[in-house]
């Protein structure tokens, strides 16, 4: 079995997570791969934002909630 689909069928949510900064480097090279992921009719209208200021998280993450009602 290929790396990747070894990847996918073994991979779990995480609800915890560490205090850990992923490197800058990972982490652009987790934004590429999202990049080439495919989309419908190749249209590819997605948009990413990768926030690593932990104040800015916090206050998005009140803010979500707060819109949710959680």
């Amino acid at each position: 079995m290929n790396e990747v689909m070894k990847n996918l069928f073994t991979r779990r949510s995480i609800r915890s997570f560490q205090k850990q900064e992923i490197p800058r480097e990972e982490l652009e090279q987790i934004l590429q791969a999202a990049l080439y992921t495919p989309s419908g009719m190749n249209r590819q209208t997605w948009k990413f934002t990768a926030i690593v200021n932990q104040e800015k998280i916090q206050t998005l993450a009140d803010k979500i909630g707060k819109e949710l009602n959680r």
